[in-house]
């Protein structure tokens, strides 16, 4: 009888998990957008007030209002200016980065070891 019991709330548990599956997303993906823009809002909204809850659809609507209308204006003034969006990358610059590794062109002891190995004499076959 207890195993049947069980067994029950387990079902019935299971099911409303099931059900409730889409709206869990649904928040989820609302605290935490996939938007670099609305991220970035909510980033300075969290650093402005630690109590923030990203949870509440109300607190992330008056934050969006404040940090994006702000930076509307900000990108607008740019392109006033005349400054022109960097390019993107290309991909021999890129490939040239890879092979560069992760060490700074003026890093001493790069310049010493390639000089060191720039210095070894090679022998022909």
């Amino acid at each position: 009888m207890l195993l049947r019991g069980l067994a029950i709330l387990i079902t019935i548990a299971a099911t409303i998990t099931i059900a409730l599956m889409p709206l869990v997303r649904t928040i989820y993906a609302d605290a935490y957008p996939d938007e670099l823009a609305k991220r970035h809002a909510l980033d300075h909204c969290f650093g402005a007030d630690a109590g923030l809850t990203r949870l509440f659809a109300a607190r992330r609507s008056e934050c969006y209002a404040r940090y994006l209308d702000l930076a509307a204006p900000a990108a607008a003034s740019r392109a006033i200016a005349g400054q022109r969006p960097a390019p993107p990358a290309n991909f021999v610059d890129l490939w040239q980065a890879a092979g560069r590794g992760r060490q700074p062109q003026n890093d001493v002891i790069r310049q010493a070891q390639s000089a060191l190995v720039a210095a070894v004499p090679h022998r022909a076959p």
